[in-house]
């Protein structure tokens, strides 16, 4: 149902290209609903008992999570001013999503994943959270066998719940 809505609002703002707080509108909103949509796949990949589904889950969170960075990062979109605080967030679920299509080992996904982490840290202020990106990215570098960069990123994980795993996975890669 989501994706219809999405597909109703493309069809409105195609038509309303000429209304320019229109189109900005229609963005907010297509970025509101693609993250949601990535937000419920990833989700659903995570807690399937269906190994055959969590590939197709996490395929579709990470397509719907780039369709809402395409817009954020398009220049003729100003959505990135109403969801600047949440870039860091979008950023970071979208590279979860890769590292789980990673571990999946349905595809590769791991450059992406580092791509979006190092973007959702540039976003990001509160500890907490910068310590969740640096767990993701570490992961991220892990997956792609740069265990140096896997080591510098979990070392900058300083705060719970992240730090006991992130000191659990510098053990295991076997960071100095």
């Amino acid at each position: 149902i989501a994706e219809q809505i999405v597909e109703k609002i493309l069809q409105k703002k195609k038509k309303n290209k000429k209304d320019a707080s229109n189109a900005q509108n229609f963005d907010a909103t297509l970025v509101s609903l693609y993250s949601n949509l990535a937000k419920f796949y990833l989700t659903r990949g995570q807690k399937s008992t269906d190994n055959n589904k969590v590939p197709e889950s996490y395929m579709a969170s990470i397509k719907y999570y780039g369709r809402a960075i395409d817009i954020l990062t398009s220049s003729s979109s100003i959505a990135h001013i109403y969801y600047d605080p949440e870039k860091a967030t979008i950023y970071e679920n979208a590279a979860k999503a890769c590292i789980n299509m990673e571990k999946q080992r349905a595809s590769s996904h791991g450059a992406l994943a580092i791509e979006y982490a190092q973007k959702a840290l540039l976003y990001e202020k509160e500890a907490v959270w910068l310590s969740a990106i640096n767990f993701e990215l570490g992961s991220a570098y892990q997956s792609n066998s740069a265990y140096d960069d896997a080591c510098e990123a979990l070392q900058k994980v300083t705060e719970e719940p992240f730090l006991a795993r992130a000191e659990r996975k510098i053990e295991s890669v076997g960071c100095n």
